[in-house]
């Protein structure tokens, strides 16, 4: 191993040890089964600054309604918001839980309510349609208590 490996394993274990610690996760839970329609899978996540400022260095997104209160504050949403990709990403957990090896073929997300710093999200999908080729049209709702913040549809193939 290289000192640059060795300096990179470091730390990333580092980053997955303060993350794992501060990312306030709930791990979803494999639905056993076959595919079906019907089938649903879901989770809860708080969605807290330390997720939005890693999606930032991600992303490259850093616009200031994500990370600056006080510009936050002078727009239509009155503080900071989650970025709504960060939200849709989400669904990756969701459709994971499905039985067997999941590919993600195509998204399309409709963010309906702004997601705030703090929030509790609630997601659910459940499959909708079974098509050719072991794909599925698989519906997802993203919910603030009882509020619905985004909804949209992914397309899956199960390998």
């Amino acid at each position: 191993m290289t000192a640059y490996s060795e300096r990179y394993e470091d730390a990333l274990a580092k980053i997955r040890e303060i993350y794992s610690d501060l990312a306030e996760f709930k791990k979803g839970v494999k639905v056993k089964g076959k595919p079906k329609i019907g089938l649903k899978t879901t989770f809860s996540k708080k969605i807290t600054y330390l997720d939005v400022y890693l999606f930032s260095l991600i992303s490259g997104d850093w616009n200031p309604i994500h990370h600056d209160e006080k510009i936050a504050s002078e727009t239509k949403f009155g503080r900071r918001i989650v970025h709504g990709l960060l939200l849709s990403s989400l669904a990756s957990t969701l459709l994971e839980e499905f039985p067997g090896l999941i590919i993600l073929i195509s998204v399309s997300f409709k963010y309906v309510k702004p997601v705030y710093i703090g929030d509790v999200i609630t997601a659910e999908a459940t499959i909708i349609e079974e098509l050719p080729k072991n794909r599925f049209k698989v519906s997802v709702v993203f919910k603030r208590q009882d509020e619905e913040v985004s909804k949209g549809e992914c397309l899956i193939q199960i390998i």
